[in-house]
């Protein structure tokens, strides 16, 4: 899953290290995620998208929507989880956020 972050520089770098953390939490040692692309947004904000392990979507998105609704509100950065295409296969262990 891909999960686009849209906002200021500061916002934007501030989710993206709030997401990493959950991820780390929850997997020790291991790759967390990764960045994929970094580009000025059209309001001359910041713009990434990083991948997040199909697995890990739901510590990142929290009970009823709790854990994401408290980052975007703590960094102010909107972040949006959109699936690769629209599809994904049932075996893969991948997701876009968007």
């Amino acid at each position: 899953m891909i999960c686009h972050l849209v906002g200021t520089s500061d916002a934007v770098a501030s989710a993206e290290k709030l997401i990493n953390e959950v991820l780390a939490e929850a997997e020790a040692g291991a790759s967390a995620g990764g960045g994929t692309r970094r580009m000025a947004a059209q309001s001359g904000g910041d713009e990434f998208s990083m991948q997040i392990p199909n697995n890990k979507v739901g510590l990142i998105i929290g009970k009823g929507g709790e854990t994401i609704k408290s980052m975007q509100a703590s960094t102010g950065a909107r972040i949006q989880s959109h699936h690769c295409g629209g599809y994904v296969a049932k075996w893969s262990r991948e997701r876009e956020v968007k």
